[in-house]
């Protein structure tokens, strides 16, 4: 029963009875190594995303809000960050999650905000 090494994708079979820690072997029954993947092989093996984009004139009032307030968003979680971590590099990973997670809590309290206005 023969499979594809998810790595290099050379054919590979296991043990049978298979145990946990059984390495794969190659159809001759040696050990399998990883060959090296070429560029090929890694490209043909990734799906590609499809964005609808939208043109501005299909925009609704409401699409149009809800950007600004998304635009706004990002904007106070990126100054909020810059006030909170002056020297950190706005270009890291670390800071870019800190502005993530800033827009987040923003949006969480744009939604509590909303409810409490809407109650009265």
């Amino acid at each position: 029963m023969g499979k594809n090494c998810n790595r290099c994708q050379a054919e590979i079979t296991w043990k049978t009875p298979y145990t946990k820690g059984d390495t794969p072997l190659n159809p001759d029954m040696t050990k399998h190594i990883c060959q090296k993947a070429t560029t090929q092989q890694i490209t043909t093996n990734l799906e590609s995303v499809k964005w609808e984009i939208l043109a501005k004139d299909e925009f609704t009032a409401d699409m149009e809000e809800l950007m600004l307030g998304l635009k706004t968003m990002r904007s106070l979680a990126y100054q909020d960050a810059k006030d909170v971590h002056p020297d950190m590099a706005e270009n890291s990973n670390v800071f870019g999650q800190i502005v993530n997670a800033g827009i987040s809590h923003l949006i969480n309290l744009a939604k509590v905000k909303a409810l409490r206005v809407k109650a009265k």
